[in-house]
């Protein structure tokens, strides 16, 4: 294999690896920075596992209809891209809903909504929604205090 060529740490032609092998290459920091099979291979959906409860109740959200931010940090690590939750929700009378969507977004027409469709019958969905570098989310929750269940639990994510 011939000399690299190099002016001020910077490669001056193109390389020819030969079949050789590169090695302890670390994870990249810059979109055009090399990855290893591993960082690759890493990528992808991530299951959080058997979470015991809930991570918010309704006793944890405001349900007024304005949109609010979700931190999910607590759970979800960073460099995340999106979460996914299953969102149960039940009340006294019917249409009772959590709508959710990326922070930062204002409109609701990409934001998905689970909604208690009958008095008394649980709902449930699973929805994926885009997070922000904080992971932080943003919902709206409506339920005229007549909500007896409103469950949010994060299944996993994708890096």
């Amino acid at each position: 294999m011939a000399d690299l060529l190099l002016n001020n740490s910077q490669l001056q032609s193109n390389v020819n690896a030969a079949s050789y092998t590169l090695t302890n290459v670390v994870n990249p920091s810059s979109d055009q920075d090399v990855a290893t099979k591993k960082y690759v291979d890493a990528l992808g959906f991530v299951d959080r596992g058997d979470p015991a409860t809930s991570d918010w109740v309704v006793g944890d959200l405001t349900a007024d209809g304005n949109f609010y931010d979700l931190d999910c940090s607590g759970v979800v690590p960073a460099g995340a891209k999106s979460i996914i939750f299953r969102i149960m929700i039940k009340d006294n009378v019917a249409e009772s809903y959590i709508q959710m969507r990326k922070k930062g977004n204002s409109n609701t027409i990409v934001a998905p909504t689970v909604r208690a469709q009958a008095a008394g019958l649980m709902n449930d969905g699973f929805v994926i929604i885009a997070c922000d570098v904080n992971r932080t989310v943003e919902y709206r929750a409506l339920g005229d205090g007549a909500l007896t269940t409103l469950s949010i639990i994060i299944l996993g994510w994708f890096i």
